[in-house]
């Protein structure tokens, strides 16, 4: 029996590995939601990390600043990282179980 739970977990982890939003409480943020709305639906993340890239698009270089956001919600709930690209949520993560 505890074997057929585990892999059950499995596998739902594995469909949802990837997703275009996120619940916060009652409310959703979806992908193209600015910075500022993610913070007032969901509160300040657990951490946050900021990336600086050069990206090429259609031959020219740009700056891109990436931001990660994660969010551990304890152990009732996977631990969520969402992806922003200048500014605009451009996906989320599902992780594993969050902690205590």
């Amino acid at each position: 029996m505890r074997a057929l739970a585990i892999a059950l977990v499995v596998c739902i982890h594995s469909l949802v590995a990837a997703d275009d939003g996120m619940r916060c409480d009652q409310r959703l943020v979806s992908v193209g939601d600015s910075e500022a709305t993610v913070l007032a639906r969901c509160g300040t993340p657990t951490t946050a990390e900021t990336e600086r890239h050069n990206r090429r698009d259609h031959g020219a270089v740009r700056r891109c600043v990436i931001d990660r956001w994660t969010y551990d919600r304890g152990p009732s709930d996977f631990v969520r990282t969402l992806r922003f690209e200048d500014g605009l949520l451009a996906g989320v993560d599902v992780g594993s179980w969050g902690g205590p």
